[in-house]
């Protein structure tokens, strides 16, 4: 089954390219989701020149990228983040490509399983990888996407000098970064446990959340949207809001 869906993803992918686009590679001012299909292929790295927003950026996109450009939003997601925890030996060997970009956004599935040993967790992101990013694309603002699917993996460990990190961790912990942006907007349209974790108490960990989000992407602007709540009387409701203004103010807890 999933060798036709990816037989047909590429027959999709191809189509937009020969048809939809042909010619007008530099006319497209706008290309994300189109990578998922090809994990970066060269026609969509190219495109990538002279768009505004772009993504998710894959592996290739390290290769490839050489031509200096400014985006309005930059996707990253799972597929580059995997690859760069679990293959570097050293940070100083990425050599991000020479651009810029106004908004990152940061693109991850809520939970991986490893099929190997049969164990499901929170999906971690390289942390020392995504401020090096923001550093260096001097990056003004950040979105996160939190996304309600269990990404499947085989044999996943990260390198020791990428530390692994997830937005549920005791936040505590986390090291306060000393890049300031103008604001930051955590994504739930399509999440479930995050959703769940900071409008009930089902989900425990994820109070962490907006305190690690404030030490992760210092801002004076925090923006939460997608939030769907089914709550039939105001007595329901307000046992929505409350869960929501724990999670916000749990840092002074």
């Amino acid at each position: 089954m999933w060798m036709v869906q990816k037989v047909f993803w590429k027959q999709v992918h191809d189509s937009i390219i020969s048809v939809l686009i042909g010619d007008n590679h530099n006319l497209i001012e706008e290309i994300v989701g189109l990578t998922d299909l090809c994990n970066g292929c060269s026609d969509c790295v190219k495109m990538g020149e002279s768009c505004r927003g772009y993504g998710p950026i894959y592996p290739s996109f390290l290769e490839k990228y050489i031509v200096p450009n400014h985006f309005d939003n930059l996707v990253v997601g799972d597929p580059f983040f995997d690859f760069i925890a679990t293959k570097s030996d050293s940070l100083e060997e990425w050599n991000l490509p020479m651009i810029s970009c106004r908004n990152l956004t940061i693109d991850c599935a809520e939970m991986k399983i490893d099929l190997t040993n049969l164990v499901s967790s929170v999906t971690q992101m390289p942390l020392k990888i995504v401020e090096m990013m923001m550093k260096k694309w001097k990056v003004k603002s950040v979105k996160i996407n939190s996304r309600s699917m269990i990404k499947d993996i085989f044999n996943y460990k990260h390198k020791e000098i990428i530390a692994p990190f997830r937005l549920t961790d005791p936040f505590a912990t986390t090291e306060k970064s000393e890049s300031k942006l103008d604001h930051v907007e955590l994504n739930l349209t399509r999440s479930s446990k995050c959703t769940r974790g900071i409008t009930t108490e089902e989900v425990e960990e994820y109070r962490n959340v907006i305190a690690n989000i404030r030490r992760m992407f210092p801002t004076d602007h925090i923006k939460i949207t997608g939030v769907y709540v089914q709550s039939s009387t105001l007595r329901e409701l307000y046992g929505v809001l409350n869960c929501l203004k724990e999670t916000i103010y749990h840092e002074n807890q």
